[in-house]
């Protein structure tokens, strides 16, 4: 029997897919990395049993960017054509732009190892990384699966889950994210300097959590699994 395959969306040289990559691996996965310059290129998305959208310094909504809007055209066709897709960051918000919802600036940014305070179960909970300018919103046909603030961290509608935050990142990822030019000195790179401290002195916690949350993601949008939408005031602690 042939490898599941996996096509991920790779905005940035300095992001990767990290620790989900390594869990897609440890599975026997086959992955495809996509480049923002090879999107124009494909007239219909790559055929995939899984596709993951990664994050980016970019807002979904800046369709005026080529890559973006070229991307947001092949989510809007796996969406049509029902494959199974996960979202993180940027690409929970491109995704639930694409199912009806919105994405709009938040007054400050929120960034640092942060818990939701609503979720549908403990593995939602975190604590997790959070680097977003940007909020969403989904429509009434998608389940919010955890919130922190009345903020959506993440949510899902059929074969499609999106998460705010960022469950595939390690203390070496967030050294990567320091490369890229936005992030090289001032107090974007001082805190992340922090985070990845944080990241490396927890770094099996932060694993083995990441790795419960995929296997529960994926058993939700390959399988159509239940998700069971949040019905408890407060996350399991």
């Amino acid at each position: 029997m042939p490898s599941p395959r996996a096509a991920i969306f790779q905005n940035h040289v300095e992001s990767g897919a990290d620790l989900i990559g390594d869990f897609l691996a440890e599975r026997g996965w086959a992955c495809a990395t996509y480049a923002p310059d090879q999107l124009a290129g494909l007239d219909r998305p790559p055929a995939a049993d899984l596709s993951i959208f990664l994050g980016s310094a970019y807002s979904a909504y800046q369709t005026d960017v080529p890559w973006i809007a070229e991307q947001r055209r092949l989510a809007r066709s796996l969406l049509r054509d029902d494959r199974p897709l996960l979202g993180i960051c940027f690409g929970a918000q491109l995704l639930a732009g694409e199912l009806g919802g919105t994405v709009e600036p938040m007054p400050a940014a929120c960034e640092g190892w942060m818990t939701n305070d609503r979720c549908a179960g403990e593995a939602w909970a975190g604590p997790w990384l959070r680097w977003h300018g940007d909020r969403l919103t989904v429509p009434a046909t998608a389940e919010v699966l955890a919130s922190d603030a009345g903020v959506t961290q993440a949510f899902r509608r059929g074969r499609t889950v999106g998460v705010q935050f960022h469950p595939e990142m390690s203390g070496d990822g967030l050294r990567r994210w320091m490369r890229h030019p936005a992030y090289r000195t001032g107090p974007k790179a001082d805190l992340l300097a922090r985070l990845a401290v944080h990241a490396d002195d927890h770094a099996a916690a932060i694993r083995a959590r990441a790795f419960g949350l995929f296997s529960l993601i994926l058993a939700m949008i390959l399988e159509d699994g239940p998700s069971s939408t949040i019905r408890n005031p407060r996350c399991p602690t």
